[in-house]
C-alpha cells in the first residue's frame, strides 16, 4: 500500500485515485491529474515484456516524464522511471532489507526535493535491485549498502527506499517476503524493532519530502493525484 502517504493525502484534503494494475485496473491518463505516485512492485522491471501490466505503467509513466507531469516514483517507481529515461536496473551487490541510514550527497542537499533534510537521516529499505542513474542526471543519496537511492530529472522523482512505510503494514511485508530475510539471516522481530525505533523519524521526512514533492507539482494537472 501507499502507507503514510495516504495519511499525508488525507491530512491535507487531496482528492485522490488509487490504481491496482496488477489487478487488471484501467490505467488512467497523467494529463487529468495533479500528481501521480507510483508504488513498489515484486516483480523486476526487467520482467516487462511478460507482464501486460508492466507494459501499461511503463507507457503511463513515459508520457508522464514526456511531458514533465509531476511524478513520484518509489522503490519500483523509482527504477520504472530509470528505464523510461533508458538507465539500467540490476542487482544490488546485496538485499537491502531493514532500517538504516540514507546520506545525501551535495548534489542531494543542494536539491530543493530534499530542502529541510539533514545531511543524514533513517529510512527504511525492502529491495534487491538498484538502478543506474540516468544520463545527464544526478545522484542525490545513498546508502552504505547501494550507492544509488535518488535522483530528479525536472518534476518526476525516484527514491528506492521507503519513507511510506508503516508499522500496521510492515508484519505483512514480513510475512509475505519472509523467504528473502532468510536469506539475508535477517528476522522479523528484528526489522521491526528496527522499525519502530525510527518510525516517527521516518514519517516526519515523509510529510517533509511529500511537501517538497507537491510544491514542484503545484502548477501542474487539473485533478487530483
Amino acid at each position: 500500500t501507499a502507507g503514510t502517504i495516504i495519511d499525508y493525502l488525507s491530512e491535507h484534503q487531496i482528492p485522490i485515485e488509487i490504481v491496482h494494475s496488477w489487478r487488471g485496473d484501467k490505467i488512467p491518463n497523467s494529463a487529468e491529474y495533479r500528481a501521480s505516485i507510483m508504488m513498489g512492485c515484486p516483480l523486476s522491471i526487467n520482467e516487462t515484456p511478460n507482464h501486460e501490466y508492466l507494459k501499461h505503467i511503463y507507457a503511463f509513466a513515459a508520457d508522464t516524464v514526456r511531458h514533465n507531469r509531476p511524478y513520484l516514483g518509489i522503490c519500483f517507481g523509482a527504477q520504472l522511471l530509470a528505464r523510461v529515461l533508458g538507465a539500467k536496473v540490476e542487482r544490488n551487490e546485496v538485499k537491502e532489507i531493514g532500517t538504516s541510514p540514507v546520506r545525501l550527497t551535495p548534489d542531494g542537499q543542494a536539491d530543493p526535493i530534499f530542502a529541510g533534510f539533514p545531511p543524514e537521516f533513517m529510512a527504511f529499505h525492502w529491495h534487491a535491485e538498484t538502478f543506474r542513474i540516468p544520463f545527464g542526471v544526478k545522484n542525490l543519496a545513498e546508502t552504505a549498502k547501494c550507492a544509488r537511492q535518488a535522483f530528479r530529472v525536472g518534476n518526476a522523482v525516484g527514491l528506492q527506499f521507503h519513507f511510506e512505510a508503516s508499522a500496521d503494514k510492515l508484519p505483512v511485508w514480513c510475512d509475505v517476503y519472509a523467504p528473502e530475510l532468510a536469506e539475508i539471516s535477517v528476522t522479523a522481530q528484528t526489522v521491526s524493532e528496527s522499525f519502530h525505533a525510527h518510525a516517527d523519524e521516518i514519517r516526519r521526512f515523509n510529510y517533509q519530502l511529500l511537501d517538497n514533492f507537491f510544491s514542484l507539482a503545484s502548477s501542474s494537472g487539473t485533478k487530483s493525484v
